[in-house]
């Protein structure tokens, strides 16, 4: 979850009739301007698509379709996205783009709070911001994998014996391919994410990530195909990298709250697979 949020709010600001609700179709201007004021380093355009994202996607009975707006004397001051979908028959809630204005961060808290009661599903954070990781954590947020594994170019030298990436394909907003080795088939599902601002990497939003490492050589060389040096995954708990992938333990680490949390690896229906790392 992306976060913009700091110190609290002037204690005259709490004196303004404040209300925290769902996010409805007459608000998408004013969460627009919230999310562009308080994301810069994203484009205009990059939230519209997101919103128009959003607005296209099926609605998951008793969640709201973007997420919860915070109003001070009926003036939008704060934003927070959640992403709701049913994935394999249950409800994962991605809360992201976490956002409020300064007189009222005092309040902010309380939004993640309205927007993370029991819904038989399981909520996540995926891109906690440093400074407000120690809050997310206190409002029961606890990580499910440990940080990223990067594949390098040395991957092209090695070998992945009886592992191959066959019939290219493409699922919503992401690309994929299927990959073959001794254990089976399976789909693998990415993003493209720039380093750099130059450097194509692909963000693997589905796939085991312990196979996807086995196969390194194979997946590097049919990426290389398509343009694409450098690949990223989630890594799992206590796995160990073959040569040719860096293991960051403190990139990305993903969190979540309630429920059972997804297989490390699987990023389906969330901000990096819908609106792209």
């Amino acid at each position: 979850m992306d976060t913009a949020i700091d110190k609290p709010a002037d204690p005259a600001q709490r004196t303004a009739h404040v209300n925290i609700r769902e996010i409805g179709a007459k608000d998408l201007d004013a969460i627009h301007e919230l999310l562009c004021e308080g994301f810069p380093r994203r484009t205009p355009e990059y939230w519209r698509s997101a919103i128009q994202c959003l607005s296209e996607r099926a609605l998951v009975p008793e969640c709201p379709r973007y997420g919860y707006l915070l109003e001070a004397d009926r003036q939008p001051q704060g934003v927070l996205l959640v992403l709701n979908a049913i994935v394999d028959s249950s409800i994962r809630s991605n809360l992201s783009s976490w956002y409020v204005r300064q007189p009222f961060r005092f309040l902010a808290t309380r939004m993640v709070q309205v927007a993370t009661r029991p819904n038989g599903g399981v909520y996540l954070d995926l891109s906690p911001a440093a400074k407000v990781l120690p809050i997310v954590k206190a409002l029961g947020f606890k990580p499910y994998s440990d940080g990223t594994l990067f594949f390098t170019p040395r991957l092209l030298l090695s070998s992945a014996p009886g592992a191959r990436v066959t019939d290219w394909c493409k699922e919503g907003n992401c690309d994929g391919f299927y990959l073959e080795d001794r254990l089976g088939r399976i789909k693998v599902l990415y993003r493209i994410k720039t380093l750099k601002k130059a450097i194509p990497a692909a963000r693997f939003v589905y796939g085991d990530p312990k196979r996807l490492s086995a196969a390194g050589g194979a997946v590097a060389r049919a990426l290389l195909k398509k343009g694409i040096p450098l690949a990223m995954a989630d890594a799992p708990v206590g796995f160990v990298p073959p040569r040719g992938i860096i293991h960051m333990p403190q990139h990305e680490i993903r969190y979540s709250k309630h429920g059972i949390p997804p297989k490390v690896g699987d990023l389906r229906e969330s901000e990096i697979a819908l609106f792209g790392p």
